[in-house]
């Protein structure tokens, strides 16, 4: 799970700029096209400027906002279905049903009856962002997005997609544009950032503190707080999920011991014979990522079905004929000669 990568700071996730005075310089530009003379131009720094984007890009990483081929069709229908993320979903693919997060893309502008975040409309996370960073007025929020969006799928940090509804436009990352960076021992005592005043908080690389040092909390519902980067002890204050995190026994797990990831399926009569053989030629061969290699049977797999790299065979109930015994446990170690045999029988 990525984010509980991040939770215990085992690794650090971020997205891809490859050239952050073009993006600080792109946004100063877009901001004083908005502005002219309109309302005052406040002067900020590149890096001021340069945060406006990096946040943006970090809540739809966090999101999920990724255009991966699986989401397509999710995407097709603007976040107002769910059933390509659910019932429909693509093979291999965790299921997003009502009450779990689903991805959230960005709409420009809004649209009824949608899920996805919304870059131009009246109390949007955008709209406060922009507010905070540059205190730009509410009326020329969609303005500011409307420019500066388009030019981020120009520079290749954003990708775009028309849905079936061409009036709107959905914003996300490209694929293979995230980074993850293990933090080591000494990494890891300062590898974040914290706001405060609400404690919101976000693993950031010691690399990349620069870029969110001082600027605005991206909390919506925090007006006031700035962000403190973890080098800074002194101005952090004090939350309950402090603690030492080379000590973390999650964090010490995804270091140190090794990987494996149980894939089940079910082999019964309730299933029909052409499900039946599917699951038999996916557990043989292991093509996929998500090919099982836990099957749960009755007799159905008893007879006539040769598995050869079965090295393990767990009975549920003690068969009451000693041929049914030695047919059930003699699927596993006919490659190698060798298997696990555990037989749990009825009180």
């Amino acid at each position: 799970n990525g984010r509980t990568l991040e939770l215990t700071r085992t690794a650090a996730a971020q997205v891809r700029i490859s050239d952050p005075a073009a993006v600080a310089a792109l946004v100063r530009q877009v901001h004083e096209e908005c502005v002219r003379d309109k309302v005052p131009l406040d002067d900020y720094d590149d890096a001021r400027y340069l945060a406006v984007v990096r946040v943006l890009l970090e809540r739809l990483r966090t999101r999920g906002a990724i255009a991966h081929k699986w989401l397509d069709k999710y995407v097709e229908e603007a976040g107002t279905s769910r059933y390509f993320v659910w019932g429909g979903r693509a093979p291999g693919m965790r299921a997003y049903p009502k009450g779990q997060a689903a991805p959230v893309f960005l709409l420009s502008p809004t649209k009824i009856g949608s899920e996805f975040d919304f870059a131009a409309g009246r109390l949007s996370w955008c709209e406060r962002w922009v507010g905070k960073c540059l205190r730009l007025p509410r009326e020329l929020a969609p303005e500011f997005w409307a420019r500066l969006l388009p030019e981020l799928v120009s520079l290749g940090l954003l990708s775009v997609r028309t849905p079936r509804d061409t009036s709107v436009r959905i914003y996300g990352l490209k694929p293979g544009h995230i980074e993850a960076q293990l933090l080591d021992d000494e990494q890891v005592r300062h590898a974040y950032v914290r706001c405060p005043v609400c404690f919101w908080e976000q693993t950031v690389h010691p690399s990349l503190l620069d870029q969110w040092r001082d600027q605005p909390c991206p909390s919506y519902r925090c007006r006031t707080g700035i962000l403190v980067a973890g080098d800074q002890p002194e101005g952090l204050g004090v939350h309950h999920r402090d603690r030492d995190y080379t000590k973390d026994y999650y964090r010490r797990l995804y270091r140190e011991a090794g990987t494996y990831q149980v894939v089940t399926a079910e082999h019964t009569g309730l299933l029909t014979r052409a499900q039946r053989e599917k699951v038999e030629v996916a557990f043989k061969q292991r093509e996929g990522f998500k090919d099982p290699n836990v099957l749960s049977c009755t007799p159905t797999l008893e007879m006539g079905i040769d598995i050869g790299q079965l090295s393990a065979v767990v009975l549920a109930a003690l068969p009451r004929r000693p041929a049914s015994y030695v047919q059930q446990v003699g699927r596993a170690g006919r490659r190698s000669g060798n298997a696990f045999l555990l037989t749990i029988p009825d009180r």
